[in-house]
């Protein structure tokens, strides 16, 4: 198990077992410079992003065809820092579609409890053709357009 504490995170893929777990009061920030954050293509059911055609960024974390995750937290923070990515969408400016805080494509038994999520720069969870995942009293604030986009959720 990771035991996560304060930082800044670009974007972390997760490997196919893994539990990670926020210490109380732990804050991880999202980066607010775009370089930070990977681009990658459209979701096949998408054909485009949430705002643009082709490329998106990556959501901050992540993972692909996973099993039995676990990501919790004695009530720490996940901080999107998404004030600059709203002001590009409102602006016009985005170059690519703006990333989510949590992704899970393709995913089962998946496990999200116990995390404040603040200022998700699009969604704050976004499972993808996932199946038997939970989300339990996972918190948020202002700035998500929504907090569960539940897209092709099995």
């Amino acid at each position: 198990m990771s035991h996560l504490e304060n930082g800044l995170l670009g974007v972390s893929a997760l490997p196919a077992i893994l539990h990670y777990s926020w210490k109380k009061g732990a804050v991880i920030l999202g980066s607010q410079d775009p370089s930070h954050w990977d681009l990658v293509y459209p979701l096949s059911s998408y054909g485009r992003g949430i705002e643009l055609p082709g490329q998106r960024y990556q959501s901050l974390i992540n993972g692909d065809m996973l099993y039995d995750v676990a990501v919790t937290g004695d009530n720490g923070t996940i901080d999107g820092q998404g004030y600059v990515w709203w002001d590009w969408f409102e602006s016009d400016s985005l170059n690519y579609s703006r990333p989510h805080l949590v992704e899970f494509t393709s995913s089962d038994h998946v496990l999200v409890s116990n995390i404040t999520f603040l200022n998700a720069p699009a969604y704050s969870i976004h499972p993808v053709y996932c199946s038997l995942c939970s989300w339990r009293s996972p918190l948020h604030h202002r700035h998500s357009a929504r907090f569960i986009e539940h897209s092709v959720f099995v």
